[in-house]
């Protein structure tokens, strides 16, 4: 006789049990699933050498052999990244499961040096960043563009002789300039631009260093810079009768809050340097971008400056009676002109030269992206992954001023892409400062052009390429330099 087993009730309920009790396991395996880790040689170092050498070759592979999510182990932590614009957008959405305050804490804590009673203070969170939040906003900030712009037309003019024929770096010529002019707009005449400067980007350059967690053993240097900025903000600015009557509303919220919770000059001081940075980090360098990277195209400048003569050619026609050497009717013909191919030509460059990231840690057990993370873990949204897919923009590689002048809609597979340009992180931690910067750079770019012309030494043949290393912070630091001739127009 043939056994039939489906026949014996005994062996179906086993049979279903076993089914169940199979699935249950499954869906625990699948559940606690962890993100794949890219493989590296050398313990506690793991991963960090050949992210160093070359972030976006490195992020490449990772993509093609893991995907949108994957671990990276580097200098004794385990970080995973977000490469989806979906997945990030996600993250995005949710502050509760994703935090962002604790690790802008530690940033404060590890990076700028402030005591922990600082750092985490209750007023942070209560009132620091959401005065940030609102005097950067567009509508309360508009007072210090308006400063800015006059500035640089000030500095301009006052330096006509020291620039009309001028043969400099390019960084040389525009990072200074552009320093100074948004450092007084927001500290004041008297804040001390000179004696900031240099230890400036001395801190600057290591800060990813720093950031990374390097020992500070090895970092004496950017700290005893970063200490330098801290005492000449105290004794130089803070502590000086009166230095702040000019300063914006931003500053002058700064100092009053940390005094008004105890706090001496000195902790105020390190506080604004953080701010200092914020300011200083990466918008004059995307103004540099602007101009280097167009003068390695056939045309140069030229088509910007024709773009710019014809705004003022119209601004003249529209209004006779308002001439443009008036520094307020220059500073409402900037802030009121379009420049559609500028406008287009910026954007372009913060795709093309930023490396901006987003970290988050894990507030509880959560599942992103068919994967499991636990409370502590550290998310990254690595936003040049999504800048440098080539679904979402055709020949993300080339440099194309004119890629946003048009109404292509962006999409990654069939679905549309609405953060397919994100240089300002997003959420809770887009950056408080993008509204002046946007506005700063524009400004900086087209007074030059009506001011200048500005041509590559044929002499020269040194370009600056990207310097990688700096990778999550922003825009990239040259490596090398193009030889600029400074001219006035006629």
């Amino acid at each position: 006789m043939v056994f039939q087993p489906w026949k014996d009730p005994s062996v179906v309920v086993a049979s279903i049990l076993l089914l169940v009790i199979a699935r249950a396991v499954y869906k625990k395996n699948q559940s606690t699933r962890r993100p794949p880790v890219v493989s590296y040689l050398v313990p506690w170092v793991g991963s960090a050498i050949d992210l160093g050498k070359s972030p976006d070759a490195f992020f490449r592979r990772a993509i093609a052999k893991h995907g949108d999510i994957f671990t990276v182990k580097a200098f004794g932590r385990s970080i995973t990244y977000i490469t989806s614009p979906h997945l990030i957008a996600e993250v995005y959405k949710n502050p509760q499961k994703y935090d962002f305050l604790q690790i802008r804490e530690n940033v404060g804590a590890n990076v700028f040096m402030m005591s922990d009673k600082l750092a985490r203070a209750p007023m942070m969170q209560e009132t620091i960043f959401p005065l940030s939040l609102k005097l950067l906003s567009q509508k309360y900030v508009q007072p210090v563009v308006d400063k800015y712009i006059t500035l640089i037309a000030q500095y301009l003019e006052e330096r006509e002789s020291q620039y009309n024929g001028l043969n400099i770096p390019l960084r040389d010529f525009i990072v200074p300039l552009t320093f100074d002019a948004s450092s007084h707009a927001f500290f004041g005449k008297a804040c001390p631009f000179e004696d900031l400067f240099k230890p400036f980007r001395l801190f600057d350059t290591s800060f990813h260093l720093l950031l990374a967690g390097v020992p500070k053993v090895f970092m004496k240097g950017p700290v005893k810079a970063l200490d330098e900025l801290a005492t000449i903000v105290d004794e130089k600015y803070l502590s000086k009768p009166n230095a702040l009557d000019d300063a914006s509303e931003m500053v002058k919220a700064y100092d009053q809050t940390t005094r008004d919770n105890g706090f001496n000059t000195r902790e105020a001081a390190t506080l604004i340097v953080s701010f200092l940075w914020a300011l200083e980090a990466n918008a004059p360098l995307a103004a540099y971008w602007v101009i280097a990277l167009n003068l390695q195209h056939q045309d140069g400048l030229k088509p910007f400056v024709a773009e710019v003569d014809e705004a003022v050619a119209s601004w003249n026609t529209k209004n006779p009676s308002l001439p443009l050497d008036s520094h307020q009717n220059l500073v409402d013909f900037i802030n009121q002109v379009e420049l559609p191919l500028l406008n287009s030509t910026i954007q372009e460059t913060l795709r093309f030269a930023g490396s901006a990231m987003s970290i988050r840690a894990v507030m509880d057990r959560i599942e992103l992206g068919g994967y499991t993370f636990d409370r502590g873990d550290e998310i990254v949204c690595a936003l040049r992954m999504v800048h440098l897919d080539p679904e979402i923009h055709e020949r993300p590689d080339e440099y194309i001023p004119r890629r946003y002048m048009t109404e292509k809609k962006f999409k990654k597979g069939e679905k549309p892409v609405m953060n397919h340009s994100i240089p300002w992180g997003g959420g809770v931690s887009m950056c408080e400062g993008r509204h002046f910067a946007q506005k700063e750079i524009k400004s900086l770019i087209a007074l030059l052009l009506m001011k200048y012309t500005i041509e590559a030494d044929p002499k020269s043949t040194e370009r600056p390429v990207f310097l990688e290393d700096r990778m999550g912070l922003g825009v990239m630091h040259p490596k090398g330099d193009i030889r600029v001739i400074i001219r006035g127009r006629e």
